[in-house]
């Protein structure tokens, strides 16, 4: 059964930059003597000669998705969804995961951002209750997500780690922070962000109803 291991990860760029090789070439750098047999369906016999090489559309598709992350992946991102899942059908809530800091204040938020967030289920990591790696749930999470809302109110480290896993999948990141609090580090403050007062969390509905209503749709049926 064919692999896409390291090994053929390594296999795939080698033959990427000298198009074709032997096999006898190419072990001073292939450590794994299965590399071969994992590779079958990645390459093909080169025309008339004892190399292999990338299959067309393998190499295609390798070089459209490195290309779709040479910058930071957008909502097209390739991998940006697991494919192993069904589709959402019609009618069903699209999900957003809430990365936000354990504090006194966010229930309120919460059931703001839930407010705002019209056709939409929102996921609070905390919240994951199931046995087994906390941080391979948040990834699954918010792989699955269409949208992450993140509160970076007080720089809490575990709010960053999440947007960045959100940013590495290019999904829609709405940022917003309580006011008086610190200010959104100098790297993120290109990205569009709400700054909300926790004792007037109706203006932070407002401008959320229109931050979601902004999510690009994932399916023709979305609106």
């Amino acid at each position: 059964m064919s692999k896409l291991d390291s090994d053929v990860r390594s296999l795939i760029n080698y033959l990427y930059f000298e198009v074709s090789s032997t096999w006898d070439q190419m072990m001073w750098f292939l450590w794994s003597p299965d590399t071969k047999p994992d590779a079958d369906f990645w390459v093909e016999p080169g025309v008339g000669t004892n190399e292999v090489q990338l299959k067309k559309e393998i190499r295609e598709f390798v070089i459209q998705t490195d290309a779709q992350m040479q910058g930071l992946p957008s909502d097209d991102f390739v991998f940006s969804y697991p494919i192993t899942e069904r589709l959402r059908r019609q009618g069903d809530l699209r999900l957003c995961f809430l990365a936000m800091p354990t504090k006194d204040w966010l229930p309120d938020v919460q059931r703001t951002i839930e407010a705002a967030a019209a056709g939409f289920e929102c996921k609070l990591s905390v919240d994951n209750a199931a046995p087994g790696d906390i941080m391979n749930q948040v990834w699954q999470d918010i792989r699955r997500s269409e949208a992450v809302v993140a509160d970076l109110t007080d720089k809490n480290p575990n709010v960053f780690y999440e947007m960045g896993l959100a940013h590495a999948l290019g999904k829609t990141t709405i940022i917003i922070k309580q006011k008086e609090t610190p200010p959104v580090p100098f790297d993120l403050r290109n990205y569009r962000h709400f700054e909300y007062d926790p004792g007037n969390l109706e203006e932070l509905k407002a401008w959320l109803r229109s931050a979601f209503l902004s999510v690009p749709r994932r399916y023709s049926f979305d609106r």
